[in-house]
């Protein structure tokens, strides 16, 4: 039976990708096939929010929209880390609402008898 992957991406200020890369990497969550770590890829872009009452944002202020260069990296993992790749990216990414996508994969194995 092959194993369950996911497809995770998440929008990160370009100050602090490093610092969440890294800590993913550490905890093993950024390797594929066992003989390549730091398996991630990064588009870069702008995101935009405005913080509405009640939000504490780490850019911007409430009311105001605003605009930011962000880089989006997004990497494959493995059914067994997945939760602890949510848990990394959190307590490692400064914002205090975190988009995360997680998306089921299929990867080539799964066309391999």
């Amino acid at each position: 039976m092959n194993e369950k992957y996911y497809k995770v991406e998440t929008f990160i200020p370009a100050s602090h990708v490093d610092k969440v890369i890294d800590a993913l990497n550490e905890a093993g969550e950024l390797t594929i096939g066992g003989n390549y770590d730091y398996c991630v890829f990064r588009t870069q872009g702008t995101g935009s929010w405005r913080p509405l009452e009640g939000a504490d944002p780490y850019l911007g202020s409430i009311g105001s929209v605003c605009r930011a260069d962000e880089i989006k990296i997004e990497f494959t993992c493995k059914n067994e880390v997945i939760k602890e790749a949510l848990k990394t990216i959190r307590k490692t990414h400064p914002y205090e609402e975190v988009v995360i996508n997680v998306l089921p994969v299929m990867t080539y194995g799964d066309f391999i008898s």
